[in-house]
C-alpha cells in the first residue's frame, strides 16, 4: 500500500495570518455589531479596580432560554444546499418554550441562542453568592456574545496556565437566533452545509480575575459546528472542538473535506488578533486509498490523537502505516502474546497472506542468496531418482516391479 504524507502548508498560513494582522494585539477595540464583519476585532469591557472572585471558590457555567421569545417563520435549514431550498421547513406552531424544541424533528440542525452566565459558588453553600450576565456584560461594549440552547458543546471553563484569567466560547450573535451552533463561519463556507444561518464567528472570551473585565476574539474556527473549550498558555488561547455539517447529497469535495479537517480539532489564536484564522496544531493528513487520516479531538475536548474516517487503527512501527480493521486487543492471538510478553504488540499480528508480492520476494532473494545445506542436497538427489525414473519410462525399463491396475493380467 503506497503512503503519501501531506505537509502543512505553513509558510501560506503564517502569511495570510500576519497579512491580515494575526501577529498583533489589540484588546481596546470595539467589535461591530453582527457576526459577518470581515474584519473581526476584540473588545475589553470596563474594568474595577478590586476583583470580585476568591480564590477556592466555584465558578459554573450555564444558560437560560428566553421565555419571551416565539420562534415563527422558515427555519434556515436546506436538505439540498447547493440547489434552491426544493422543501422549506417551517417552524411549529405554538413556537415557545418548550414546544419550539419539537422544530428537530424536520431541522436536526435547531438550536436557539441564549445568555450566558457565570456564577460564583462558596463552599458549602446553598446559592450563588455572584451572577456574571456574560451576554449583557458584552452587549455593553457593543459585542454579541452567546451560546446555544439547548446543545451544551460550548461554555467549558479553563483557568490559564498563568492562573490570572479564565476563557471558554461561544458564539458572535445575539440571543433568539435559530441554528447558529451548526452555521458556518465567515471565513470558512462548506456548500454542502444544511445549515443555511448567517455565518457566525465562534468567539474565545476571557475574564481577567484581577480587574473582572472581559475580552473576546472572533475565530473562524469549527464552521458547521462547535468549539468546545479554550484556554490561555504562554500567550495563546489553545482551542478545541469539531468542523463540518456536511450533507449527504451531494458529498463533499475532496477539497471541501480537506478545508474542513483543517478547521477543526486544535486550533490556536493570539488574544486580541485581528485575523480570525486560526493555526491548527498537530494536523498531519496521512491518505491511504480513499482513508484519511488526521489529528482530532474526542467529544471531550481532549486531543485523541490519530483516527481515521472509517475509525482504522494507526500502528506506527518501521513499515509504511498501515490501517487495520480491527482493535488489536479484541484477537485472542494478541492477548496471548500480550500476556506473555507483558506488552502491547508494537505491530499488526496479522501474517501476510501468501499472495503477499513483496513477502514472496524476499522469499525468493533469500533463495537465492542461501547456502546449500542438508536439506537442498537431499532435494536433489531426490530429483535426480525422479529424472531417471521418467528417462527409464519412456525408454520402456524399469527397475522393478509395478502394480498392475485393476483386472490387468500378466502373461
Amino acid at each position: 500500500m503506497q503512503t503519501t504524507l501531506k505537509a502543512l502548508p505553513i509558510a501560506v498560513l503564517i502569511s495570510a495570518i500576519y497579512g491580515c494582522g494575526g501577529g498583533t494585539q489589540n484588546t481596546s477595540t470595539t467589535a461591530p455589531q453582527g457576526t459577518t464583519s470581515s474584519t473581526p476585532a476584540t473588545t475589553t469591557t470596563p474594568s474595577t479596580s478590586a476583583s470580585n472572585y476568591t480564590a477556592g471558590n466555584l465558578l459554573v457555567s450555564r444558560t437560560a432560554y428566553d421565555p419571551a421569545f416565539a420562534l415563527s417563520g422558515t427555519l434556515p435549514y436546506n436538505a439540498t444546499p447547493t440547489t434552491t431550498n426544493a422543501a422549506p421547513v417551517t417552524a411549529v406552531t405554538p413556537g415557545t418554550f418548550p414546544n419550539v424544541f419539537t422544530n428537530d424533528a424536520n431541522d436536526a440542525n435547531f438550536g436557539v441562542t441564549s445568555e450566558a452566565y457565570l456564577d460564583q459558588w462558596a463552599p458549602n453553600a446553598t446559592s450563588p453568592s455572584q451572577t456574571l450576565d456574560i451576554t449583557a456584560q458584552a452587549a455593553k461594549s457593543n459585542v454579541n456574545f452567546a451560546t446555544s440552547f439547548a446543545s451544551k458543546s460550548e461554555l467549558a471553563l479553563n483557568v490559564s496556565l498563568d492562573q490570572k484569567s479564565l476563557t471558554f466560547t461561544g458564539y458572535n450573535t445575539s440571543i433568539d437566533q435559530a441554528d447558529i451552533s451548526n452555521s458556518n463561519t465567515p471565513g470558512v463556507v462548506d456548500t454542502t452545509n444544511t445549515d443555511v444561518a448567517t455565518p457566525t464567528y465562534r468567539t474565545v472570551a476571557q475574564l481577567n480575575f484581577a480587574d473582572n473585565s472581559l475580552s473576546f476574539t472572533n475565530t473562524n474556527a469549527y464552521a458547521g459546528n462547535n468549539s468546545r473549550a479554550a484556554v490561555l498558555a504562554n500567550g495563546m488561547y489553545y482551542i478545541v472542538g469539531n468542523a463540518g455539517n456536511s450533507g449527504k447529497n451531494p458529498k463533499p469535495t475532496t477539497a471541501q473535506l480537506d478545508m474542513l479537517t483543517m478547521n477543526t480539532g486544535v486550533q490556536s489564536i493570539a488574544p486580541g488578533s485581528q485575523c480570525a484564522f486560526t493555526q491548527v496544531i498537530g494536523g498531519i493528513p496521512v491518505r491511504h486509498g480513499h482513508r484519511h487520516v488526521r489529528g482530532r479531538t474526542g467529544g471531550n475536548g481532549v486531543l485523541a490523537g490519530i483516527d481515521g474516517f472509517d475509525h482504522g487503527r494507526r500502528q506506527l512501527d518501521r513499515r509504511p502505516v498501515r490501517l487495520l480493521d480491527r482493535e488489536p486487543a479484541n484477537d485472542p492471538r494478541d492477548r496471548r502474546r500480550q500476556n506473555r510478553q507483558g506488552r502491547q504488540p508494537a505491530r499488526p499480528l496479522r501474517r501476510p497472506g501468501r499472495h503477499d508480492v513483496c513477502l514472496q520476494g524476499q522469499r525468493r532473494q533469500r533463495r537465492e542468496h542461501r547456502v546449500p545445506g542438508r536439506r537442498d542436497r537431499c532435494a536433489r538427489q531426490r530429483r535426480q531418482v525422479a529424472a531417471k525414473r521418467r528417462d527409464g519410462d519412456r525408454a520402456g525399463l524399469h527397475d522393478g516391479p509395478r502394480d498392475q491396475p485393476d483386472g490387468a493380467h500378466v502373461a
